[in-house]
């Protein structure tokens, strides 16, 4: 039994903080079953990260008005991600964590991931992460091991299209192709 949680960048996205992981987290956060475990975390964090993501507010609630949010904000959002991420896990459900496409990560994201590959504190806790080489943060590309696909020609990519849209109309498949 794991959690999977997958996230992606979008291009031209590198200023929106933790966009990476906007899908993961709004998944963690709405899994009811969680939230005896996150409640603690949640309520010491929850500003910073509703101020930071505010996609997050329908789930978490309004953030209270603060002046000085942003003192420190950037290593209190690492903190309060981290701290998150700790309590996931369970010893029965471990977590796996796919992010695609870290080549149009935001700089926040970056530090994070960093962080939290570089400090491997948290048992239970696996990163995949997909990008294409040539593209990823040179600080991205030594963080863990690497599997090096190069990218596909042109036959190889319509006979991928065609084994992906087997059960599409053929002229539908043809187009794709």
């Amino acid at each position: 039994n794991c959690q999977v949680y997958r996230g992606y960048a979008l291009a031209g996205s590198t200023s929106s903080w933790l966009q990476i992981l906007a899908d993961p987290l709004y998944q963690i956060f709405q899994a009811s079953e969680l939230w005896p475990r996150l409640r603690e975390v949640i309520d010491f964090w929850k500003d910073d990260l509703v101020h930071l993501m505010p996609f997050l507010q329908p789930v978490l609630g309004p953030a209270r008005p603060s002046q000085d949010w942003e003192t420190n904000a950037h290593e209190r959002a690492l903190q309060g991600i981290a701290a998150l991420l700790e309590i996931l896990p369970r010893p029965d459900c471990p977590v796996l964590l796919l992010l695609d496409d870290i080549q149009w990560i935001d700089p926040f994201s970056r530090d994070l991931l960093l962080k939290l590959a570089k400090s491997g504190a948290i048992a239970g806790l696996t990163l995949v992460a997909a990008g294409r080489s040539q593209e990823v943060s040179p600080a991205l590309q030594d963080w863990g091991q690497s599997i090096l696909l190069e990218p596909l020609d042109r036959e190889a990519s319509h006979s991928l299209i065609k084994s992906m849209t087997e059960s599409c109309p053929a002229e539908v498949r043809d187009w794709l192709v």
